[in-house]
Protein backbone atom coordinates (compact mmCIF):
# COMPACT_ATOMS: atom_id res chain seq x y z
CA UNK A 1 0.00 0.00 0.00
CA UNK A 2 1.64 3.14 -1.07
CA UNK A 3 0.65 6.68 -1.51
CA UNK A 4 0.91 6.78 -5.10
CA UNK A 5 -2.19 4.53 -4.98
CA UNK A 6 -3.97 5.48 -2.70
CA UNK A 7 -5.52 9.12 -1.11
CA UNK A 8 -7.43 10.53 1.70
CA UNK A 9 -10.47 9.54 0.36
CA UNK A 10 -9.77 5.94 -0.90
CA UNK A 11 -9.82 5.26 2.81
CA UNK A 12 -12.57 6.80 3.42
CA UNK A 13 -14.59 4.98 0.74
CA UNK A 14 -13.53 1.90 2.06
CA UNK A 15 -14.41 2.24 5.64
CA UNK A 16 -18.03 3.16 4.07
CA UNK A 17 -18.32 1.34 1.33
CA UNK A 18 -18.49 3.79 -1.43
CA UNK A 19 -21.49 3.70 -3.59
CA UNK A 20 -25.12 4.19 -3.44
CA UNK A 21 -26.13 5.32 -0.01
CA UNK A 22 -29.48 3.77 1.34
CA UNK A 23 -31.10 6.96 1.76
CA UNK A 24 -34.84 5.63 3.47
CA UNK A 25 -33.33 2.90 5.22
CA UNK A 26 -35.27 0.37 4.18
CA UNK A 27 -31.63 -1.62 3.56
CA UNK A 28 -31.47 -1.34 -0.42
CA UNK A 29 -27.77 0.56 -1.52
CA UNK A 30 -29.73 1.90 -4.64
CA UNK A 31 -32.80 4.18 -3.59
CA UNK A 32 -35.10 6.22 -5.54
CA UNK A 33 -33.49 9.69 -6.19
CA UNK A 34 -36.77 12.34 -5.33
CA UNK A 35 -36.42 13.08 -9.33
CA UNK A 36 -37.28 9.67 -10.12
CA UNK A 37 -33.72 8.82 -11.36
CA UNK A 38 -31.58 6.23 -9.66
CA UNK A 39 -28.12 7.43 -8.12
CA UNK A 40 -24.89 7.28 -10.73
CA UNK A 41 -23.49 3.85 -10.14
CA UNK A 42 -27.07 2.00 -9.66
CA UNK A 43 -29.68 0.05 -12.33
CA UNK A 44 -31.33 2.26 -14.27
CA UNK A 45 -35.19 0.47 -13.89
CA UNK A 46 -37.34 2.10 -11.86
CA UNK A 47 -36.62 0.22 -8.29
CA UNK A 48 -32.99 0.74 -7.95
CA UNK A 49 -33.36 -2.69 -6.93
CA UNK A 50 -29.29 -2.51 -6.05
CA UNK A 51 -26.29 -2.44 -8.01
CA UNK A 52 -25.01 -5.75 -9.06
CA UNK A 53 -21.53 -4.68 -10.71
CA UNK A 54 -23.39 -4.55 -14.43
CA UNK A 55 -26.12 -7.01 -14.07
CA UNK A 56 -23.97 -9.19 -15.56
CA UNK A 57 -24.25 -12.75 -14.13
CA UNK A 58 -21.52 -15.36 -13.36
CA UNK A 59 -19.23 -14.54 -14.88
CA UNK A 60 -20.30 -11.23 -15.52
CA UNK A 61 -19.13 -8.37 -18.12
CA UNK A 62 -20.43 -4.75 -17.72
CA UNK A 63 -22.29 -3.83 -20.67
CA UNK A 64 -19.44 -1.41 -22.63
CA UNK A 65 -16.68 -2.97 -21.16
CA UNK A 66 -13.82 -2.11 -23.45
CA UNK A 67 -10.77 -3.92 -23.88
CA UNK A 68 -7.93 -4.40 -21.44
CA UNK A 69 -5.75 -1.76 -21.90
CA UNK A 70 -3.32 1.05 -20.72
CA UNK A 71 -6.02 3.81 -20.71
CA UNK A 72 -4.84 7.77 -21.41
CA UNK A 73 -7.08 10.99 -20.22
CA UNK A 74 -10.95 10.91 -19.73
CA UNK A 75 -9.82 11.16 -16.07
CA UNK A 76 -13.01 12.16 -13.83
CA UNK A 77 -15.15 10.66 -16.21
CA UNK A 78 -16.12 6.85 -16.59
CA UNK A 79 -13.99 6.34 -19.37
CA UNK A 80 -10.68 6.87 -21.38
CA UNK A 81 -10.14 8.79 -24.48
CA UNK A 82 -7.72 7.04 -25.67
CA UNK A 83 -5.95 3.99 -25.04
CA UNK A 84 -2.82 1.90 -25.96
CA UNK A 85 -1.89 -1.71 -25.88
CA UNK A 86 -1.19 -3.31 -22.38
CA UNK A 87 1.90 -5.62 -22.08
CA UNK A 88 -0.08 -8.84 -21.33
CA UNK A 89 2.80 -11.48 -23.30
CA UNK A 90 3.05 -12.88 -19.87
CA UNK A 91 -0.70 -13.89 -18.83
CA UNK A 92 0.03 -17.33 -18.37
CA UNK A 93 3.47 -17.99 -18.09
CA UNK A 94 4.50 -15.26 -15.86
CA UNK A 95 6.27 -16.18 -12.42
CA UNK A 96 6.25 -14.57 -9.12
CA UNK A 97 10.17 -12.96 -9.01
CA UNK A 98 12.61 -15.23 -7.26
CA UNK A 99 15.00 -13.54 -4.48
CA UNK A 100 18.74 -12.77 -4.98
CA UNK A 101 21.38 -12.06 -2.53
CA UNK A 102 19.88 -11.64 1.06
CA UNK A 103 19.48 -7.59 2.09
CA UNK A 104 18.76 -5.77 4.89
CA UNK A 105 16.42 -2.56 4.16
CA UNK A 106 14.27 -0.09 6.62
CA UNK A 107 11.14 -0.43 6.12
CA UNK A 108 9.25 2.85 7.05
CA UNK A 109 6.29 2.59 8.34
CA UNK A 110 4.41 6.02 8.11
CA UNK A 111 0.55 6.50 8.32
CA UNK A 112 -1.14 6.33 5.78
CA UNK A 113 -3.30 9.92 5.62
CA UNK A 114 -0.93 12.19 8.05
CA UNK A 115 2.64 10.38 6.76
CA UNK A 116 3.44 10.36 10.57
CA UNK A 117 6.06 8.01 11.80
CA UNK A 118 4.94 6.23 15.02
CA UNK A 119 7.14 4.16 17.56
CA UNK A 120 6.55 1.20 19.49
CA UNK A 121 4.31 0.15 16.33
CA UNK A 122 4.57 -3.66 16.57
CA UNK A 123 5.60 -5.41 12.88
CA UNK A 124 5.94 -8.82 11.52
CA UNK A 125 7.95 -9.15 8.63
CA UNK A 126 7.60 -11.72 6.39
CA UNK A 127 10.61 -12.38 4.17
CA UNK A 128 8.90 -15.47 2.10
CA UNK A 129 5.64 -13.63 1.62
CA UNK A 130 4.17 -16.08 3.41
CA UNK A 131 1.49 -14.68 5.93
CA UNK A 132 0.84 -16.52 9.26
CA UNK A 133 -2.56 -15.28 11.62
CA UNK A 134 -1.96 -17.06 13.96
CA UNK A 135 1.64 -15.07 15.35
CA UNK A 136 4.30 -13.82 13.88
CA UNK A 137 6.38 -16.70 11.93
CA UNK A 138 8.44 -13.96 10.23
CA UNK A 139 10.79 -11.69 11.86
CA UNK A 140 8.81 -9.08 14.78
CA UNK A 141 9.93 -5.76 14.89
CA UNK A 142 9.18 -2.64 16.72
CA UNK A 143 9.01 0.86 14.80
CA UNK A 144 11.86 2.70 16.46
CA UNK A 145 11.65 6.61 16.97
CA UNK A 146 11.18 7.61 13.12
CA UNK A 147 8.96 4.82 12.69
CA UNK A 148 11.11 2.50 11.03
CA UNK A 149 12.42 -1.27 11.53
CA UNK A 150 15.18 -3.04 9.91
CA UNK A 151 14.17 -5.85 7.64
CA UNK A 152 16.29 -8.69 6.07
CA UNK A 153 15.15 -10.71 2.71
CA UNK A 154 16.48 -11.77 -1.09
CA UNK A 155 16.73 -8.98 -3.34
CA UNK A 156 13.66 -8.53 -6.00
CA UNK A 157 12.01 -11.48 -4.20
CA UNK A 158 7.79 -10.91 -2.70
CA UNK A 159 7.78 -10.06 1.17
CA UNK A 160 4.65 -9.01 3.17
CA UNK A 161 3.64 -7.53 6.43
CA UNK A 162 1.50 -6.97 9.18
CA UNK A 163 1.18 -3.64 11.01
CA UNK A 164 -0.69 -4.60 13.88
CA UNK A 165 -3.53 -2.67 16.22
CA UNK A 166 -1.77 -0.43 18.21
CA UNK A 167 -3.54 2.15 20.88
CA UNK A 168 -1.01 4.71 21.11
CA UNK A 169 -2.68 6.59 23.60
CA UNK A 170 -3.12 10.11 21.37
CA UNK A 171 -6.87 9.56 20.22
CA UNK A 172 -8.12 8.40 17.13
CA UNK A 173 -5.33 9.56 15.22
CA UNK A 174 -3.05 7.29 16.35
CA UNK A 175 -5.11 4.52 17.53
CA UNK A 176 -3.54 2.41 14.68
CA UNK A 177 -5.79 -0.56 13.19
CA UNK A 178 -4.61 -3.60 11.47
CA UNK A 179 -3.55 -3.76 7.97
CA UNK A 180 -1.75 -6.64 5.88
CA UNK A 181 0.36 -6.50 2.54
CA UNK A 182 1.42 -9.06 0.41
CA UNK A 183 3.62 -9.43 -2.85
CA UNK A 184 5.83 -6.44 -2.58
CA UNK A 185 8.76 -6.50 -4.19
CA UNK A 186 12.02 -6.46 -1.98
CA UNK A 187 13.97 -3.26 -2.85
CA UNK A 188 17.88 -3.02 -4.30
CA UNK A 189 17.99 0.23 -2.23
CA UNK A 190 18.56 0.60 1.58
CA UNK A 191 14.54 1.31 2.32
CA UNK A 192 11.14 0.89 1.00
CA UNK A 193 7.86 2.42 1.80
CA UNK A 194 5.15 1.21 4.50
CA UNK A 195 2.13 1.92 5.63
CA UNK A 196 -0.16 2.27 9.09
CA UNK A 197 -3.82 3.05 8.93
CA UNK A 198 -5.08 5.00 12.04
CA UNK A 199 -8.63 4.97 13.10
CA UNK A 200 -8.78 8.66 12.69
CA UNK A 201 -8.15 8.23 9.18
CA UNK A 202 -11.10 5.60 8.36
CA UNK A 203 -13.05 7.41 9.81
CA UNK A 204 -13.07 10.64 7.42
CA UNK A 205 -15.89 12.23 5.58
CA UNK A 206 -18.45 10.38 7.58
CA UNK A 207 -20.81 11.76 4.72
CA UNK A 208 -19.19 10.59 1.72
CA UNK A 209 -21.59 8.72 -0.46
CA UNK A 210 -22.43 4.86 0.66
CA UNK A 211 -22.92 3.00 3.48
CA UNK A 212 -21.26 2.20 6.82
CA UNK A 213 -18.79 -0.77 7.04
CA UNK A 214 -19.94 -3.92 8.34
CA UNK A 215 -18.52 -4.78 11.70
CA UNK A 216 -15.55 -7.73 11.50
CA UNK A 217 -15.77 -7.49 8.13
CA UNK A 218 -12.19 -7.27 5.73
CA UNK A 219 -11.49 -4.30 3.60
CA UNK A 220 -9.48 -5.35 0.17
CA UNK A 221 -7.76 -3.61 -1.80
CA UNK A 222 -5.23 -2.71 -4.67
CA UNK A 223 -4.24 -2.15 -7.93
CA UNK A 224 -4.63 -4.24 -11.62
CA UNK A 225 -1.46 -4.62 -13.63
CA UNK A 226 -0.16 -5.41 -17.24
CA UNK A 227 3.33 -7.46 -17.39
CA UNK A 228 5.44 -4.35 -16.69
CA UNK A 229 3.39 -3.22 -13.72
CA UNK A 230 1.58 -0.53 -15.66
CA UNK A 231 -2.27 0.44 -14.65
CA UNK A 232 -4.72 -1.71 -16.46
CA UNK A 233 -7.75 0.04 -17.75
CA UNK A 234 -10.85 -1.79 -18.28
CA UNK A 235 -10.82 -4.87 -15.58
CA UNK A 236 -13.49 -6.07 -13.47
CA UNK A 237 -12.73 -7.35 -10.19
CA UNK A 238 -14.34 -10.04 -7.92
CA UNK A 239 -13.53 -11.80 -5.35
CA UNK A 240 -13.81 -15.70 -3.37
CA UNK A 241 -14.06 -17.38 0.16
CA UNK A 242 -12.20 -20.44 -1.10
CA UNK A 243 -14.86 -21.29 -4.17
CA UNK A 244 -17.63 -19.16 -3.09
CA UNK A 245 -18.44 -15.95 -5.03
CA UNK A 246 -18.34 -13.03 -2.65
CA UNK A 247 -21.43 -11.38 -4.34
CA UNK A 248 -22.83 -7.65 -4.30
CA UNK A 249 -26.47 -7.51 -3.71
CA UNK A 250 -28.70 -4.66 -2.82
CA UNK A 251 -28.56 -5.46 0.91
CA UNK A 252 -25.93 -3.13 3.04
CA UNK A 253 -24.27 -5.70 4.55
CA UNK A 254 -22.95 -7.71 1.83
CA UNK A 255 -19.65 -6.87 -0.23
CA UNK A 256 -19.41 -3.60 -2.15
CA UNK A 257 -16.74 -3.54 -5.16
CA UNK A 258 -15.48 -0.15 -6.07
CA UNK A 259 -13.20 1.54 -8.77
CA UNK A 260 -11.92 4.70 -9.18
CA UNK A 261 -12.05 7.79 -11.44
CA UNK A 262 -8.48 7.36 -12.63
CA UNK A 263 -7.11 10.23 -10.42
CA UNK A 264 -7.27 7.46 -7.40
CA UNK A 265 -10.44 9.17 -6.31
CA UNK A 266 -13.39 6.45 -5.87
CA UNK A 267 -16.45 6.10 -7.53
CA UNK A 268 -19.95 5.58 -7.57
CA UNK A 269 -20.21 4.89 -10.76
CA UNK A 270 -17.16 3.14 -12.64
CA UNK A 271 -18.14 -0.23 -13.33
CA UNK A 272 -14.03 -1.19 -14.33
CA UNK A 273 -10.92 0.17 -13.52
CA UNK A 274 -9.89 3.48 -14.95
CA UNK A 275 -6.14 4.83 -15.85
CA UNK A 276 -5.19 4.43 -12.41
CA UNK A 277 -6.24 0.50 -12.26
CA UNK A 278 -7.35 1.23 -8.69
CA UNK A 279 -10.02 -1.51 -7.16
CA UNK A 280 -11.39 -1.25 -3.38
CA UNK A 281 -14.17 -3.80 -1.87
CA UNK A 282 -15.73 -3.63 1.78
CA UNK A 283 -18.01 -5.82 3.91
CA UNK A 284 -15.25 -9.01 2.84
CA UNK A 285 -16.51 -11.31 5.54
CA UNK A 286 -13.76 -12.98 7.35
CA UNK A 287 -13.51 -15.61 9.98
CA UNK A 288 -12.14 -14.87 13.41
CA UNK A 289 -8.58 -16.90 12.37
CA UNK A 290 -8.24 -15.06 9.47
CA UNK A 291 -9.57 -16.41 5.81
CA UNK A 292 -7.45 -16.38 2.39
CA UNK A 293 -9.59 -14.17 -0.34
CA UNK A 294 -8.84 -14.57 -3.79
CA UNK A 295 -8.96 -11.71 -5.94
CA UNK A 296 -9.95 -12.19 -8.97
CA UNK A 297 -9.45 -10.02 -12.18
CA UNK A 298 -11.56 -10.33 -15.66
CA UNK A 299 -10.98 -8.48 -18.89
CA UNK A 300 -11.64 -8.94 -22.54
CA UNK A 301 -8.53 -9.85 -24.33
CA UNK A 302 -8.61 -10.57 -28.07
CA UNK A 303 -12.28 -10.11 -27.95
CA UNK A 304 -13.07 -12.61 -25.31
CA UNK A 305 -14.38 -11.91 -21.64
CA UNK A 306 -11.86 -13.90 -19.57
CA UNK A 307 -10.33 -14.66 -16.25
CA UNK A 308 -6.29 -12.31 -16.28
CA UNK A 309 -5.42 -12.57 -13.12
CA UNK A 310 -5.77 -13.64 -9.67
CA UNK A 311 -3.60 -13.52 -6.14
CA UNK A 312 -4.89 -14.06 -2.63
CA UNK A 313 -4.53 -12.29 0.19
CA UNK A 314 -5.54 -13.19 4.26
CA UNK A 315 -7.78 -11.09 5.73
CA UNK A 316 -9.06 -10.61 9.12
CA UNK A 317 -12.26 -9.37 10.83
CA UNK A 318 -12.10 -5.30 10.64
CA UNK A 319 -8.53 -5.48 9.01
CA UNK A 320 -7.44 -3.75 5.92
CA UNK A 321 -5.47 -6.17 3.12
CA UNK A 322 -3.79 -4.59 0.55
CA UNK A 323 -2.35 -6.47 -2.94
CA UNK A 324 -2.13 -5.93 -6.36
CA UNK A 325 -3.02 -8.02 -9.16
CA UNK A 326 -0.69 -8.29 -12.61
CA UNK A 327 -1.25 -11.43 -15.37
CA UNK A 328 -2.30 -15.09 -14.57
CA UNK A 329 1.06 -16.68 -13.29
CA UNK A 330 2.09 -20.24 -14.19
CA UNK A 331 2.78 -20.67 -10.18
CA UNK A 332 -0.07 -18.65 -9.22
CA UNK A 333 -3.27 -19.93 -7.25
CA UNK A 334 -6.06 -21.30 -8.75
CA UNK A 335 -8.52 -18.89 -10.56
CA UNK A 336 -12.14 -20.01 -9.30
CA UNK A 337 -14.10 -18.44 -12.10
CA UNK A 338 -11.41 -21.06 -14.67
CA UNK A 339 -13.17 -23.97 -13.17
Amino acid sequence: MTKNWMSFAVVAALALGVGCGDDDGDGTTCDLAEDGVCPPGCPTDPDCVGMDMGGGGNPFEPPGLPPASLGEGGVGGPTADTTSPADLDCLGTATAPTGGEETTFSLQIREFNSGMAFEGLDVCFFPDNEVSLSGCTGQMATTDGSGNVSVMAPEGGWYAYRVFANDLGGGSSSNIQDSIQVNEVVPSGDSAEGNSVSEGTLGLIPAVLGLSRADNTALVAGTVQDCAGEPLYGAVVRMYDGTTLLEETEETVTPKYRYFNGESFPSASNQWTHVDGLYAAANIPAAEGGSTITVEVWGEVDGEFQVIGCEEVPALPDAISIVNVGPLRADGPTCPGQS
